[in-house]
């Protein structure tokens, strides 16, 4: 028992740990100006997308390719602060499952 105590002990620690760095990365100022440049390459893409009117099937398929950069675009943007909510809910979980796991 005292084994697995530490062993999820560890487990949190590593996770708050990732939390912690990709926290650090998104106060760094080199972040914000990189997710600046990534939005405002959204930016354009959106507006190509929105603003072109379509009249040959090669410029269709030039659209879905730029909504699938827009889309990837996007989820480097929300990549970090995703990871970090992901990581808030799993160290909450493992820490409910030492509480149940102290009171028995």
């Amino acid at each position: 028992m005292e084994q697995e105590d530490q062993d999820l002990q560890a487990e949190v620690r590593v996770l708050q740990e990732e939390s912690s760095r990709l926290s650090s990365l998104q106060q760094h100022a080199g972040y914000g100006y990189l997710v600046e440049i990534a939005k405002g390459q959204m930016e354009n893409r959106l507006n190509q997308i929105l603003l072109s009117p379509l009249k040959t099937m090669d410029e269709v398929l030039a659209q879905e390719f730029l909504k699938g950069e827009y889309a990837g675009i996007r989820l480097f943007t929300d990549m970090v602060q995703l990871r970090i909510e992901v990581l808030k809910e799993e160290i909450e979980k493992r820490m409910k499952e030492d509480e149940h796991d102290t009171e028995e």
